[in-house]
């Protein structure tokens, strides 16, 4: 009997102690409108890592504006709007001239140098809510849109993960749309589990949303 206590007792152990729990935190629970110069950042203490591997997920909503090429861009039509950037760990990218939307996810190759790997997403929805997930399980890396597996990849060698601040849009290159509901969790979810957090805000997403003309409209009105 105090032999099969004493397994119990480390197995609770390892349970509680070994194996943690893994985090998720919401980095961005309400619309943010990538526009102008706005740029935020999201600190590291927001992004641990994973106890096992290196292993995450990031999902998150946005909108895509149907803007002219003529019209508010503050640099190159073809330039690719940053609308994440975590030195490759994932960055995501707005690509206007061929409406893409690009997920790169860096790594190291044999001679030590960063290669990336980049998922183009194409055929994407203006003028309504599109969910976004990622995950990370070492070499192998899956896309999701709305809830449901779209690409998967092996990368040719774990994937780099920077100890470093993400950034959110950048200063006059903003992709001129909404980002809402941005997670970060240190694991790989599994398929049901990236169907729950599609299914989970699927019905929060906002409907009023500001336009660029209003923007414009206040800060000219503030100088």
């Amino acid at each position: 009997c105090i032999i099969i206590v004493l397994i119990v007792l480390l197995y609770l152990f390892y349970i509680f102690f070994i194996v943690k729990r893994p985090v998720h935190n919401v980095l961005i629970d309400k619309p943010v409108y990538l526009t102008q110069d706005y740029n935020s950042f999201i600190s590291i203490d927001k992004l641990p890592p994973s106890s096992t591997g290196r292993k995450y997920t990031y999902a998150f909503w946005i909108y895509i504006k149907n803007v002219p090429e003529n019209t508010i861009w503050n640099s190159d039509f073809q330039h690719e709007k940053i609308i994440l950037f975590h030195f490759g760990s994932p960055n995501v990218y707005y690509i206007p001239k061929s409406h893409e939307l690009k997920i790169s996810i860096f790594y190291k190759n044999n001679l030590n140098e960063k290669e990336s790997y980049d998922f183009i997403l194409d055929n994407l929805e203006s003028q309504n809510w599109i969910h976004v997930g990622l995950t990370v399980n070492n070499k192998n890396v899956d896309v999701y849109l709305d809830g449901e597996l779209h690409a998967s990849t092996v990368l040719n060698n774990i994937p780099w993960i920077p100890n470093k601040y993400m950034y959110i849009g950048e200063k006059n290159n903003n992709f001129n749309g909404y980002l809402y509901y941005l997670e970060y969790i240190n694991t790989d979810l599994g398929i049901e589990e990236m169907r729950d957090l599609y299914n989970k805000t699927k019905n929060t997403t906002p409907n009023n949303l500001v336009t660029y003309s209003e923007v414009f409209n206040n800060k000219n009105k503030k100088k």
